[in-house]
């Protein structure tokens, strides 16, 4: 038997992580009592969701971040302010969307010890949520990711 976290959206299960299944494998759902489905969720009604719901179903604390990360587009990359980071992911504003579940090459750049570094890395879109002039492009680190490393860069 296997679990996965997942979020229950717009009456679609979205795993938080991913999974190789093969085609009609029987799953059982079971729905925590702290993030249980309304029931205008269950029957398909739009709830308007806040910052405070999606963090209590994040796994590691968020922080706020500066600067641009690089996203890998064909041949080019094209920069993207940063939102936030943790252990498990980041967020980003962009002027397009992404599609759930892609997974993005992306490449941070910061100064250590007076040189310009680069960090490349996969990220899986989780959500990409509109917010009127910009979406807000939430993101899973495919490897994990070192927390200080993370703070290093983001100073």
């Amino acid at each position: 038997m296997l679990s996965v976290r997942a979020t229950y959206e717009n009456g679609k299960i979205l795993l938080k992580e991913p999974v190789e299944l093969i085609d009609n494998t029987e799953v059982i759902l079971t729905f925590l009592d702290t993030d249980s489905p309304s029931q205008s969720q269950m029957t398909g009604g739009s709830e308007v969701k806040d910052d405070a719901y999606y963090e209590k179903l994040r796994e590691f604390k968020r922080f706020k971040a500066k600067g641009n990360i690089s996203i890998v587009e064909g041949a080019t990359e094209v920069d993207y302010p940063l939102n936030d980071y943790s252990a498990g992911g980041l967020s980003f504003f962009a002027e397009r969307s992404f599609n759930e579940m892609e997974i993005i090459t992306a490449k941070i750049k910061y100064q250590a010890a007076g040189e310009v570094l680069e960090l490349d890395f996969e990220i899986r879109v989780m959500r990409c949520i509109d917010k009127v002039e910009k979406n807000l492009i939430g993101c899973q680190f495919l490897d994990n990711a070192d927390e200080e490393l993370w703070h290093t860069i983001m100073s």
